[in-house]
């Protein structure tokens, strides 16, 4: 399985530690690529892609079994992560690739960018009930999930 939390967690990590941008730079467009391709389905339990826990792996499908939903802090994570990941980007000069995948500029082109999605959802949904770190009990007043949506906030405006 693809575990969305883990993933924008792990992806961060990866980037985070490598030693350059070059070292890392094709496990972080291969991580782009399988966002937009799992934000661009109809979710089957009726939520918000973007709030899924899990996803099969290769086919990148929604995990059928009950689990808890929504959880919130994956748009914020994801958005974080693929923020920070533009501004590296921009930095070496890749701004195609940040223009065709990240933040398009156009809503209709991969849904505005896979940050620009996320953020999206964090603006308008910030609010939302959503699943604890155990995925045992929902509430809207996590402590870490206001705190990923307000970072990811942060680290946008400065993409």
């Amino acid at each position: 399985f693809h575990w969305e939390r883990d993933g924008a967690l792990s992806t961060h990590a990866l980037l985070a530690t490598a030693g350059k941008l070059e070292d890392v730079d094709s496990h972080l467009q291969h991580y782009v690529q399988w966002v937009l391709k799992v934000q661009n389905q109809p979710d089957p339990h009726n939520i918000d892609i973007r709030t899924e826990p899990k996803y099969t792996i290769p086919d990148g499908k929604p995990f059928m079994g009950s689990w808890c939903r929504p959880q919130t802090d994956g748009p914020g994570l994801r958005a974080k992560t693929l923020a920070e990941y533009g501004m590296k980007l921009l930095e070496a000069g890749k701004e195609d690739y940040v223009k065709q995948n990240l933040w398009t500029g156009d809503k209709n082109k991969n849904n505005g960018g896979a940050v620009y999605h996320d953020l999206d959802w964090v603006v308008n949904n910030w609010q939302q009930n959503g699943c604890d770190l155990w995925e045992e009990i929902q509430s809207n007043d996590f402590f870490w999930g206001r705190y990923t949506m307000r970072s990811s906030l942060e680290i946008g405006a400065q993409f």
